[in-house]
């Protein structure tokens, strides 16, 4: 058994794997792409790091998921218009990729005031033909949300404090005409989550191969109306249990 400095395991490929469970990001660190310093600066003094170029086996990925089975969410279409599926691990190439997100959260938690963070049992995959996503938290979801109080019971939902989304678009989407940025609110005041008090909005062309890394709990987002289809692979970090 390979081992990780907090005592966890990690079992070889001839074993048998568990089930998906969250871990400690440090379990994966071997697995994380090279994050610089500058980068961890980067999201500890703006919020959030955009970097290009990390993960080289992005049509790869696309042709893995493009036609995979989706399913639409239980909340309703004004608030989102995606379609999800969850894939861990264990899941051929996307698993290689969902190992490397996970490895994140080792390098990128001091930045969120963390020693430590922890990685989720699995991560999303958004499919958009259409529409957006509204403003919002990743950790917080508007009272309205028909799942509020199932987000609010989940540590998966309720502890994110890291959001990291590599984008899997197509070469030839093209924000300037197909829309479907994602939309930061930058310097929000504590618990806003409409972003109505930010200082200022950045936003992000899902270029593929591209990583956007942020605070889940400060910056507000939304993903702009797109025309066409866009994809996306997200992993959101955990405040470790006390």
């Amino acid at each position: 058994r390979r081992g990780c400095p907090n005592g966890c395991w990690e079992p070889t490929p001839s074993m048998r794997r568990p089930m998906a469970e969250i871990r400690p990001s440090s379990c994966y660190a071997g697995h994380a792409p090279a994050i610089t310093d500058a980068h961890v600066a980067a999201l500890e003094a703006k919020d959030y790091v955009v970097i290009d170029g990390l993960f080289p086996r992005v049509d790869e990925l696309r042709q893995a998921l493009d036609d995979a089975q989706y399913r639409k969410t239980m909340q309703s279409e004004s608030i989102r218009t995606d379609r999800v599926r969850w894939v861990t691990e264990e899941d051929g190439v996307v698993g290689d990729t969902v190992r490397a997100l996970k490895g994140l959260g080792d390098r990128f938690a001091p930045a969120v005031g963390y020693e430590r963070v922890d990685a989720p049992s699995k991560c999303m995959v958004a499919r958009y033909e259409q529409g957006g996503y509204r403003t919002h938290l990743d950790h917080d979801p508007p009272s309205d949300d028909d799942l509020y109080w199932l987000w609010k019971s989940s540590r998966e939902q309720s502890g994110r404090v890291l959001t990291a989304i590599l984008y899997l678009t197509d070469p030839d989407f093209d924000a300037c005409l197909h829309g479907g940025c994602l939309r930061l609110f930058l310097g929000c005041a504590d618990g806003d989550a409409s972003g109505e008090t930010a200082t200022s909005i950045r936003d992000v062309a899902p270029v593929p191969g591209r990583l956007v890394v942020f605070k889940a709990r400060c910056v507000p987002h939304a993903v702009l109306e797109t025309s066409r289809r866009r994809l996306a692979l997200s992993c959101w970090h955990l405040a470790p249990e006390a």
